[in-house]
Formats: C-alpha cells, sequence, structure tokens
C-alpha cells in the first residue's frame, strides 16, 4: 500500500469521478499525476498491525482536502510467487 501526503497535493490535480450502479450514483476524487507529490509505503506490515489514515483535521493547519489518497502498487523487489495481501477499510469518526 503506498500513501500520498496531503502536503505535497495540489487542488489542480484532483478530479471527480462518477460511478454509477443501477440502483445510485455517486462521486469519489481521483487524481491526477504530478512529480511534485510525495508518496510512501509502509513496508513489511505483518498481520498483527493496522495503519491509520488521517483523512481531515481542521486543527492541522494543512489543507482540509478530506481525503486520504492511498493504492495498491506492484513492489519489484518481492518475489513472484510472494502471499497475496488483503486489506480491508474502515471509515470512523473520532474525537477528541
Amino acid at each position: 500500500m503506498t500513501f500520498l501526503s496531503a502536503s505535497s497535493l495540489s487542488e489542480r490535480d484532483l478530479f471527480d469521478v462518477e460511478v454509477r450502479s443501477s440502483k445510485e450514483l455517486d462521486w469519489f476524487s481521483g487524481i491526477s499525476y504530478n512529480p511534485t507529490q510525495k508518496w510512501f509505503y509502509w513496508s513489511g506490515m505483518e498481520n498483527n498491525e493496522r495503519l491509520l489514515l488521517k483523512c481531515t483535521d481542521p486543527a492541522s493547519g494543512v489543507a482540509n482536502l478530506k481525503q486520504a489518497f492511498h493504492s495498491a502498487f506492484v513492489d519489484p523487489r518481492l518475489p513472484s510467487d510472494a502471499k497475496v495481501r488483503e486489506s480491508i477499510e474502515v471509515r470512523c469518526l473520532v474525537f477528541g
């Protein structure tokens, strides 16, 4: 899994993506490549480890884009027979 640093994302990189199903219409944000973007990955995660993505924090001073862009990627260092990884996404609100 790779993650985009929100501080390196320009609003000009964002575009809307329409998602249709037989029952609803929804939208999500896509991003265009920009060489100033900074992507990071967490290497060697174990099954008992979790990663929390903070999508928005009005008190942080960082642009409040309300997204935590992330994606799967092919790690060329892994052997071709490496175990397939799985992930689950859960959205929640945390107050404190």
